[in-house]
């Protein structure tokens, strides 16, 4: 027989009661937590021996501790491409660590910069490595040079052997602050990345060094080692003669990544806006173009029905510097999109003969070279207008100042700028492209020959881009919203031949145009578009480009004669837009004339004299300049007669007076009008063109024997053609020809060769003056300096 069930009280078994258990609490604490002392101990024991465990010390060696910290990085470091920062005490070098920097090399031999937080006791003797962070990326640049002085860290990045950087480190502030994320890398040991300045080298060079002193960081660039500084803790930058090649950038942190704008990059429907656009404010109009100006285009046809107000209509968005002279930027909208009518697209054109455009990389353009961009377009540009490039991130090739920050890409779009100011649109060849003064490339061409493009992206987002147009001007696009097939329409109906792609998505775009006066605020395309003048007003944290008046004297270097001003003579079309400029100065006694004609403005035809000697079968020599090129002429360039016997050739289209002795120099013009000044015998009179030969006076920018030979006081011409197309003529009278080739070699002209033909005559330059004609035919045989009329812009494309 079973013995009867026991009642259980749930009230005193946890497993069954309702609610837990609350125990009485001891009566006496300390000795509650006195009888648990042992296993505290034992816990505070465990984690203090997990923190202070160490790993096998390095040898107490330069080149051990230097292996023992590229081991814990991956890398290669030398015995001496470490430096230790200051000590922060005993206790806490021992329990936190010590910064050590160091240079690691990747397999590619390339080095960067890193940060290692070491554990250092009391005795001197190195404890783990907590961590590491690598300070900077270069694949194509190596750093070098590093030192550390205080608060302070330098070091140097070279691209091909020269530096195009130099940066300072400020080791006691953090380039990230705040965050859970930072806070939690520093309770594990690694340690933050120093904000930085950057100095980046317009001009790299090879021989360089550096010195961190208290005060500042000085430099010696350069074989003639010319000083700079960069003042502490100011950051006061002191370029010394190296002016605007030498420039300081301060990077900002990388602003949080936004989850939509990342999504909005892999799927076409995050990131479109939504919603009505307010519609543009019309703006005043732009006068109507002439057969002089050829400029603004005509207007736009709105493709959409009934046009918005002042849709399709040039507006001025900025007056012309010079008098009589068309506004060089004008500015319209249209509305391409019939499924999205509301949504307008922003054109604006560049007059390209009055602007030359510049390009920045950008405070934060990411660079794989190491070279630093600019965040403002430079001082001395006097920039007049500013619009976005394609954004501070990016893998395709950027060049800024002739200095890659990413090499250029083969076959990629490419927009390149060269130091005149002229722009270029194509695949990226070198063949077409050499080696550009600046270049942004895009993943997308919107127009290519004067069709658009296709594409597979229908995301209606901020855009913008940049084309030329068939006549050579400049367009800028941009839109709060659109599709990149609704932006190649848009660029198309203005005319556009070639355009790409520069920027999508968030992100600041936009154009902003300023006058001459500074303290007249810019005038913003859209309130929509937020760049609000980024690179002259505010920093720009990507690349950008930017437009100032063109000067065709900008190649010419100081003198010491007076500076050069529009010619008084008769000027090519439009006249508005100077092609002749005139200068004058005094030289070893007698007076001394210059007249310079700028690049594409002018072309060469030359006629034999009715005394030129000949033989019989170029009897039929031209003489005479027809009336319709007499109309034309700038100039007469008087060569002389050449001797009956010896003396040098004359070729005139085609036709020669004898057979070319090919010895010293000579003028080749061909029948299009272009001129070329060679020397030596590698050259052949262009088919139906004309050849002279001539006295060579400087060659290499050195002047020769025969410009300082004395001979009797007359009349003397001389005359050189720059790298840039601008022809010089100087013209004095003295008794050799040391003045004027002088002069020219003084204005950067690296040959020169002189106005005359071997029989001794008075050289006779004469300037066409308005209302009067220059004689059409004389004596002496003659260059003939025509102008030519200015009606397209500089702005290309490749064939």
């Amino acid at each position: 027989m079973s013995a009867p069930a026991t009642a259980v009280d749930p009230a005193h078994h946890p497993a069954l009661s309702p609610r837990p258990r609350i125990l009485p609490l001891s009566p006496r604490p300390s000795l509650h937590l006195r009888s648990r002392g042992p296993l505290f101990a034992a816990a505070a024991s465990l984690a203090v021996a997990c923190a202070l465990s160490t790993e096998r010390a390095p040898e107490p060696t330069r080149g051990g501790v230097a292996a023992w910290l590229g081991a814990a990085a991956d890398v290669t470091v030398a015995d001496d491409a470490y430096v230790w920062e200051a000590s922060r005490g005993v206790a806490t070098d021992a329990l936190w660590g010590r910064d050590v920097l160091f240079l690691g090399a990747s397999g590619d031999g390339w080095r960067d910069v890193y940060r290692a937080r070491v554990r250092v006791w009391p005795s001197g003797e190195l404890g783990a490595v907590r961590g590491f962070v690598r300070v900077t990326n270069t694949p194509l640049g190596d750093e070098s040079g590093l030192v550390a002085r205080g608060a302070f860290a330098a070091f140097a990045t070279r691209w091909q052997g020269r530096v195009v950087r130099v940066e300072l480190l400020e080791l006691a502030s953090p380039q990230h602050t705040g965050g859970l994320l930072e806070a939690a890398r520093g309770l594990f040991g690694e340690p933050p990345v120093p904000r930085r300045t950057d100095l980046g080298l317009s001009r790299p060079e090879e021989a360089f060094s550096m010195e961190l002193r208290a005060d500042a960081l000085v430099l010696s660039l350069g074989p003639a080692k010319e000083p700079a500084a960069l003042f502490l803790p100011s950051k006061r930058l002191d370029p010394g003669r190296q002016g605007e090649g030498l420039h300081r950038t301060d990077p900002e942190s990388p602003a949080p990544t936004d989850l939509l704008a990342g999504l909005g990059a892999r799927l076409p429907f995050f990131g479109q806006t939504t919603g009505p656009l307010p519609r543009p404010t019309p703006r005043p109009l732009a006068p109507p173009s002439s057969a002089e100006s050829g400029f603004p285009p005509a207007p736009l046809t709105a493709p959409l029905g009934e046009p918005w107000p002042g849709e399709g209509a040039w507006a001025t968005l900025q007056e012309s510097a010079l008098p009589g002279a068309p506004p060089p930027i004008v500015s319209t909208f249209v509305r391409v999109d019939s499924s999205d009518p509301e949504a307008p697209i922003h054109l604006v054109v560049l007059d390209t003969r009055q602007l030359a455009v510049g390009y920045e990389a950008g405070r934060d353009t990411d660079s794989r070279t190491g070279a630093v961009g600019r965040a403002k377009a430079r001082a001395s540009a006097q920039a007049r207008a500013t619009w976005n490039g394609g954004g501070p991130a990016g893998s395709v090739g950027i060049v800024a100042s002739g200095v890659p920050l990413s090499p250029p890409v083969a076959d990629a779009p490419t927009i390149a700028v060269d130091s005149g100011g002229d722009v270029r649109f194509g695949a990226f060849t070198a063949a077409w492209f050499g080696e550009p003064w600046g270049a942004r490339q895009s993943a997308r061409a919107l127009v290519s020959h004067g069709a658009a493009v296709p594409s597979d992206d229908q995301r209606a987002i901020p855009r913008s881009a940049l084309g030329r147009t068939q006549q050579g001007h400049l367009v800028f696009a941009a839109a709060p919203r659109a599709t990149p097939e609704s932006l190649a329409r848009a660029l198309v109906l203005a005319g556009v031949s070639s355009a790409q792609e520069l920027r999508s998505g968030p992100g600041a775009l936009g154009f902003s145009a300023f006058s001459s006066d500074p303290s007249t605020p810019p005038t913003d395309l859209d309130g929509a578009l937020p760049w609000a003048g980024r690179g002259l007003v505010t920093d720009s944290e990507g690349d950008f480009f930017f437009a100032h008046p063109r000067d065709p004297l900008a190649a010419i270097p100081p003198w010491e004669g007076s500076p050069f001003t529009p010619s008084p003579g008769r000027q090519p079309n439009p006249s508005w837009l100077p092609g002749v400029f005139e200068a004058r100065s005094e030289r070893l006694g007698t007076g001394l004339t210059l007249w310079l004609f700028a690049a594409d403005r002018y072309e060469i035809v030359l006629r034999a004299g009715a005394r030129e000697p000949r033989r019989k079968e170029a009897s039929a020599l031209a003489e005479v300049l027809p009336d319709e090129l007499a109309a034309r002429s700038l100039a007469r360039l008087g060569l002389g007669i050449g001797p009956r016997r010896g003396g040098p050739a004359l070729v005139v289209d085609g036709l020669a007076t004898k057979p070319p002795r090919r010895e010293g120099a000579v003028l080749l013009v061909t029948p299009e009008g272009a001129m070329s000044v060679v020397a030596g015998e590698g050259w052949d009179v262009p088919a139906g063109g004309s050849a002279a030969e001539v006295p060579l006076l400087a060659d290499n920018g050195i002047l020769l024997r025969e410009a300082r030979t004395i001979g009797r006081r007359r009349d003397r011409g001389a005359l050189c053609q720059r790298d840039d197309g601008a022809l010089l003529v100087a013209a004095a009278r003295f008794d050799s020809n040391e003045v004027t080739a002088g002069a020219l070699v003084e204005l950067g002209c690296q040959r020169v060769v002189g106005l005359e033909r071997g029989n001794e005559r008075d050289a006779s330059a004469t300037r066409a003056n308005d209302g009067a004609t220059l004689p059409t035919t004389a004596d002496d045989s003659a260059l003939w300096v025509l102008g030519r009329a200015s009606t397209a812009g500089r702005a290309t494309e490749s064939p």
